[in-house]
């Protein structure tokens, strides 16, 4: 068995954005080679996962949270 560096582990994120804003999201990550992987699980509700190495994670936030007023719906921010 290879010995793995915690840096190869991935983290799975789930996010809720703007169904309107999954394409831009997957074009975004598709410029940083080999961030992070977007799956989507479910469009009609804008359910999409996130998979990235822990090593690309303290790059990954800062990017996700300076698109992020791009990717939520307004009424989102209202639901309970």
């Amino acid at each position: 068995m290879q010995n793995r560096n915690s840096d190869d582990t991935l983290i799975t994120l789930h996010l809720h954005i703007n169904r309107e804003q999954i394409g831009y999201l997957r074009h975004i990550l598709e410029g940083y080679d080999g961030m992070a992987i977007l799956s989507t699980v479910n469009a009609t509700r804008g359910m999409v996962k996130i998979i990235l190495p822990r090593s690309r994670y303290a790059e990954f936030i800062p990017l996700l949270e300076a698109i992020s007023p791009d990717l939520i719906e307004p009424n989102l921010l209202l639901a309970h």
